[in-house]
């Protein structure tokens, strides 16, 4: 093969490759997170369902995530921030994406903005907790309180119970074993069935994100407790669910 030939294959090959790669901005609106939540991202012109490059995900123009995507998987550095709007744009996690997975170090922080937890997703290990040594650790919830508080929002106070204006704790206790699983859920106190299967069914949901109690580096079973405060008050036909 002449040369000539080599140098146009190759241009050929680089124009189908650059062409498969363009990608054209969308921007949409999402209700999984809240009201006024916006998604921008570019997708190939050659595949719509295909993420490739800048994601932003803004809600009242403030900031909650952004990062990059490449060809459909979660990539490179990602940053989240609070959607509590009296602290914008404080951040609660940042780390990098490889093939769609965390990976290497990533950083979590509080409500109050200080680095709460520090964990290595590719080694699978605790580096740093804020206020305790990784090897005599209490059982931690990776991503630190500000992730476990995002899923356990999810909790929802029945209707009937509303209606009925019931108003009390219901207390949860599970065990965190030594792999870091979430077994052998109990309802420590109830309320009402419908209040407790209404908590229970969300603590069971959460991702098996723990890491176990520690003793001089050696994991050992511990419990976890976790209390919803569900209340209908008078004056506000909301409610109000908190864990502890």
């Amino acid at each position: 093969m002449s040369l000539f030939k080599i140098i146009f294959s190759a241009l050929m090959i680089a124009s189908v490759s650059t062409a498969q790669a363009q990608n054209m901005p969308v921007k949409k609106k999402t209700d999984a997170y809240a009201n006024n939540t916006f998604e921008e991202y570019s997708v190939l012109k050659s595949d719509k369902s295909v993420r490739h490059g800048l994601f932003l995900r803004t809600r009242n123009e403030q900031v909650l995530a952004k990062g990059y995507y490449n060809m459909g998987q979660q990539d490179s550095t990602w940053e989240y921030y609070s959607p509590n709007l009296y602290t914008p744009h404080r951040l609660t996690g940042k780390g990098k994406y490889k093939e769609g997975k965390k990976a290497g170090k990533w950083q979590y922080y509080n409500d109050e903005g200080t680095l709460e937890q520090v964990y290595d997703h590719t080694a699978n290990k605790l580096l740093f907790q804020k206020g305790s040594d990784p090897d005599n650790n209490n059982v931690t919830y990776i991503g630190g309180e500000y992730s476990f508080r995002a899923h356990t929002c999810n909790i929802q106070f029945p209707q009937k119970a509303k209606e009925d204006k019931v108003d009390g704790d219901v207390v949860i206790t599970f065990t965190i074993d030594t792999s870091g699983n979430a077994v052998n859920f109990r309802v420590e106190k109830s309320l009402r069935k419908d209040c407790d299967d209404a908590v229970l069914r969300v603590l069971k949901s959460l991702p098996d994100r723990w890491v176990p109690a520690t003793s001089n580096g050696v994991p050992f079973e511990a419990e976890f407790r976790y209390t919803a405060n569900m209340s209908v008050f008078e004056t506000d036909p909301k409610f109000n669910i908190s864990g502890r």
